[in-house]
């Protein structure tokens, strides 16, 4: 029980590491914890944002996890935060937020110049841009808020993705790296590989947080096999919701999702 690894996300955005972690080989028990019956978390204020990912991490804690993947920017960008460290350190949790593994993959990449779309409060806190640019690389940002809401609802094409992503993605027409600061983003990836014709490169936060979190793993002696490869899946929004989202947007049939009320 005390080797579970919990994944947080808003919504089911974070299924997309999880399903990379099973296709690694990891039996990890895992906990995914989908927030959506709080408000999006890229609406929130920071001080707001902090204080409700602490209380899940607590939550996640009283169900055995001593691990936990923040699978969501807009929640890594306060993972700083003086008092979220301190509740977490307090139940000792270790935890790992998305956007440090995508940094330090632009830069292994050797990238000078990177477009970054993502949530209105991952954009707004230059998260990527600041450290980016004070590495020497030129970063162009896009907020792309109402993408992660189709996505949500499991709409990756037609008109109204296709819509939402000439606004979004027009201005970075010439952009040949691209860093998608959302975990939702990876579902429409064909769709913005088609409004983007010179890109060649794109940066996936959950593909760069999974390879970091199994060498942590292979670190720690709990190799791929540690675990009965169990998940429980839970929601504080709609299980049924959950459910549709994941298959119409990832392809993730998943098994009966759990109500919360916190």
């Amino acid at each position: 029980m005390d080797h579970r690894l919990g994944i947080l996300d808003w919504g089911i955005g974070g299924l997309d590491l999880y399903r990379r972690l099973r296709d690694a080989g990891s039996r990890r028990d895992v906990i995914y914890w989908s927030d959506a019956g709080a408000p999006p978390y890229g609406t929130l204020p920071g001080p707001v944002l902090a204080e409700r990912v602490a209380t899940v991490l607590e939550h996640l804690a009283d169900e055995g996890c001593r691990e936990v993947v923040i699978a969501c920017n807009a929640a890594s960008t306060v993972l700083s935060d003086g008092a979220l460290r301190r509740r977490a350190d307090a139940r000792g949790l270790t935890v790992l937020g998305v956007i440090e593994p995508a940094l330090e993959a632009v830069r292994r990449l050797g990238l000078r110049e990177v477009a970054v779309i993502g949530g209105r409060r991952t954009i707004e806190s230059r998260a990527y841009a600041e450290p980016l640019e004070a590495s020497g690389c030129r970063v162009t940002q896009r907020v792309a808020q109402p993408l992660s809401a189709l996505i949500e609802r499991g709409i990756t094409e037609g008109d109204d993705l296709h819509a939402c992503l000439a606004e979004i993605l027009d201005p970075l027409h010439d952009a040949e790296s691209l860093v998608i600061a959302c975990t939702h983003y990876v579902a429409a990836l064909p769709a913005i590989r088609s409004h983007l014709p010179r890109l060649r490169r794109v940066v996936d936060p959950a593909a760069e947080t999974t390879e970091a979190l199994l060498r942590l793993h292979h670190a720690r002696g709990l190799g791929s096999s540690h675990g009965h490869g169990t998940a429980r899946f839970v929601t504080t929004g709609s299980p049924t919701d959950t459910q549709r989202a994941a298959k119409r947007a990832f392809g993730i049939a998943l098994p009966a999702v759990e109500p919360v009320n916190r």
